[in-house]
């Protein structure tokens, strides 16, 4: 059977030739001895789900076969729904159903499968033991008979109730996860988030530790307040000591400088009675020579 990329296909009922699919239902027969409903009808399904992102697809591969499992009787599946893995991407069923291969189909329209496929199973090809849809009805007519139509209503009701309950929740959870993927995403992207927060608390550590070690360092190296004011006290009695000393230079100094001034001005009263003294002297010799030149 061919079939294009992407495109649903459904199949003939099986001949009688051994083809590999004929192969494949009977040993998939082999390993049941269940016998098919009259009204019901066998089929083999094969689903081929997408390539792209393995990973992510297989929960949803899963949630898809649990509800088939739910919703229809499988006798069996290859590989098993709870060993499927990553790299599974054709999946087998064996189920029995009422409803028509097609419309299953149609259900199975998701956008992480490729295509579908089925077989029809001629039960007498294949010695199926059929049961006679009798037995069914008399369980059913035994049914009624112990419980009433209003009781099997409110019953029906709460399982409808139920089942819209649980499609809104595959609902939320299918949006859930195609806007922040699987919980194995998530979980990587809280771990990357962990080493990136691990790098920023070692670098922040780091950084501690380096400021320990320079508030060490000047702890060590940086006298104490005692000892700075000790430094002052001491700095200010030298200052002041220096001050004294100079103070009393400076006084030296004006006693210096008072005491040559003082010997300037005698200097200087010497120097004016020596000169007063030179005059008159001169003065006086002048007047004798004068007085000693005859009369012209």
């Amino acid at each position: 059977m061919e079939s294009d990329e992407g495109t649903l296909v459904t199949s003939e009922t099986l001949g009688e030739s051994k083809t590999e699919i004929h192969k494949a239902i009977e040993e998939f027969l082999a390993e049941t001895s269940r016998a098919i409903r009259s009204d019901a009808q066998l089929c083999l399904f094969r689903i081929q789900f997408d390539r792209d992102d393995e990973y992510r697809q297989l929960n949803r591969r899963k949630r898809i076969l649990a509800e088939i499992d739910d919703a229809l009787e499988i006798w069996r599946t290859q590989p098993k729904i709870g060993e499927i893995t990553s790299s599974d991407l054709v999946i087998e069923l064996l189920l029995e159903t009422r409803i028509s291969p097609e419309t299953i189909v149609d259900a199975l329209n998701h956008d992480c499968i490729d295509t579908v496929a089925y077989w029809k199973i001629d039960p007498e090809k294949f010695d199926l033991d059929v049961t006679n849809t009798d037995d069914v009805t008399t369980l059913r007519d035994q049914l009624d008979q112990k419980q009433s139509a209003n009781s099997v209503a409110v019953r029906l009701d709460h399982v409808q109730s139920q089942m819209d309950t649980f499609a809104a929740y595959i609902d939320s959870l299918e949006e859930f996860l195609d806007e922040e993927g699987t919980a194995q995403q998530l979980l990587e992207n809280l771990r990357a988030d962990m080493d990136d927060l691990r790098e920023e608390l070692q670098s922040g550590a780091d950084e501690r530790d380096e400021l320990h070690a320079r508030v060490t360092e000047l702890e060590a190296t940086t006298p104490s307040a005692t000892e700075v004011d000790a430094e002052i006290a001491r700095i200010d009695c030298a200052l002041e000591n220096l001050a004294n000393e100079f103070r009393r230079e400076i006084d030296e100094l004006h006693a210096r400088l008072d005491s040559i001034q003082a010997d300037l001005d005698d200097q200087i009263e010497w120097r004016q009675r020596l000169c007063t003294a030179v005059a008159s002297t001169e003065f006086n010799h002048h007047l004798c020579s004068v007085k000693a030149r005859p009369p012209s």
